[in-house]
């Protein structure tokens, strides 16, 4: 490389000289830059398949976009929209440990145009039908400059007798507990937010599902039908087989059993404690018969096994922001290097109860409490749109302008690999918000997947939280 002597007689030109070589670079992007582009996908208004075109804007004029993405499934690809800020959050960790993804202000939109129906991302918000993503909100104002996602589904700690929500990696998924006592151990990390405090712990809400994420993804991977993208963990079978005898670390079974396999995690008996959840590190046959190894020596008679949810962490070798060992419906997978977004354990959503069929929205998180009627409640506004009432298939959602973070089925009727290929559950009454789908339902899972048919105060081993944090 050469370089130039900077004098008082040359600074002018050189300055003209590297104002022009910048405005000849800007030019070949043809004058954008990337905070005023729009990022988009379109699909005809109606149409049955989940393909998505994906479009950017410019001031004001709609062109294709030349871009692919390659899941990295097995080995890893290049992902070019790890090059572009909005779809590239970095990782950020707490001073307890805890791993997000860490997404900046940006907005979103969606829009029908003609016979289009769009979805629209940019850090700028260029046009009023941008919202900025609920998520970013404090008591109805935006506030926060950061929403961060747990880069882990939620897992159990307890220091000096305080029980807590974590998002780290090689742990058991958190489960077995109602809204209220996720909400509860996520609050531990810091239970006081005053004007003065930079930031706020809780679980999911519906803003980081319909707003961030979802937009995202589908941009991205220019389908609603994500798992064609990752199938996830979705394809487990969770009945229980019985243990035939126990030898140290090692199990035994009258057959074999092909559904276990190293890296799966187990339960022993049907127990919903932690104690009783097991790693399989390997399986085969010896002179006893057919057995697998657990990852330690059992603490109780071990009659049956049945596989659980993956432990955390099971994507961390993969050197990439998004990917997965496998496509077979068995392997976690990560996109934004936030893993199992959808699959492996249902992930309640805090802000979202229903009620009849009618979605009611929390605004002020900070005085949130569970209740069976949302209708009654000051913290809660209802949503000017009623849900399907059937279980189906997703095959249309609404938006309503006062909540539009509210984003849910309106019609079902689709199927696995139409419109938007999600299944969807509702009852009537109170019902509480599940997001995702679990490690035994196959090809109803996904990230357009809403299970709202469970009461209030639910809780079960295959329904767990995902940490989230906010700060300045």
């Amino acid at each position: 490389m050469s370089y130039k002597v900077v004098t008082d007689d040359s600074f002018n030109s050189q300055m003209d000289e590297l104002n022009g070589t910048l405005l000849s670079l800007l030019d070949a992007q043809g004058g954008k830059v990337e905070s005023d582009i729009e990022y988009g996908v379109r699909w005809t208004k109606g149409a049955s398949s989940p393909a998505c075109e994906r479009v950017t804007r410019y001031k004001g004029a709609i062109s294709t976009w030349d871009i692919s993405y390659t899941a990295n499934v097995g080995e890893v690809h290049d992902n070019p929209f790890d090059y572009i800020d909005l779809f590239s959050p970095q990782k950020f960790t707490d001073v307890h440990g805890n791993v997000f993804a860490r997404f900046k202000r940006f907005y979103v939109a969606r829009q029908t145009l003609g016979t289009y129906e769009y979805i629209w991302v940019c850090r700028k918000k260029l046009y009023s039908f941008y919202n900025l993503p609920k998520a970013f909100y404090r008591n109805g104002q935006p506030y926060w400059n950061y929403v961060d996602i747990g880069c882990y589904e939620g897992s159990d700690e307890t220091m000096d007798g305080t029980s807590y929500l974590a998002s780290k990696s090689g742990q058991i998924p958190s489960h077995n507990k109602t809204r209220t006592a996720f909400f509860n151990n996520a609050k531990a990390w810091n239970n006081t937010l005053e004007n003065t405090t930079s930031e706020y712990y809780l679980i999911s809400t519906m803003s980081e599902i319909t707003e961030v994420l979802q937009p995202l993804f589908t941009i991205m991977t220019a389908t609603k039908n994500s798992q064609s993208i990752y199938n996830g963990v979705v394809s487990h079978k969770t009945d229980a087989i019985n243990v035939s005898s126990v030898s140290g670390t090692k199990c035994y079974f009258a057959s074999e059993q092909i559904a276990f396999a190293a890296g799966y995690c187990v339960c022993a008996n049907g127990s919903t404690d932690n104690a009783q959840y097991y790693k399989i590190v390997s399986t085969g046959t010896d002179g006893a018969g057919f057995y697998v190894e657990l990852d330690r020596t059992p603490t109780v008679s071990v009659t049956s096994l049945a596989v659980r949810p993956n432990f955390t962490g099971d994507t961390d070798s993969i050197v990439a922001t998004s990917g997965s060992a496998s496509n077979a419906g068995k392997s976690s997978f990560k996109v934004f290097t936030i893993e199992n977004i959808y699959g492996n354990i249902w992930k309640q959503i805090l802000d979202l109860t229903i009620k009849d069929y009618v979605p009611y929205v929390c605004q002020n998180l900070e005085n949130w409490t569970d209740t069976t009627s949302p209708e009654t409640n000051s913290n809660f506004i209802r949503c000017s749109y009623k849900l399907a009432e059937t279980n189906s298939y997703v095959k249309e959602v609404g938006f309503d302008a006062e909540n539009h973070d509210a984003i849910l089925p309106i019609e079902v009727g689709g199927s696995s690999s139409t419109y938007y290929c999600d299944y969807f559950y509702i009852s009537a009454g109170a019902r509480t918000a599940y997001f995702g789908g679990r490690l035994n339902y196959g090809d109803t899972d996904g990230l357009w997947y809403w299970d709202l048919d469970l009461g209030v105060g639910n809780s079960s081993w295959n329904r767990g939280a995902r940490l989230s944090h906010r700060s300045l």
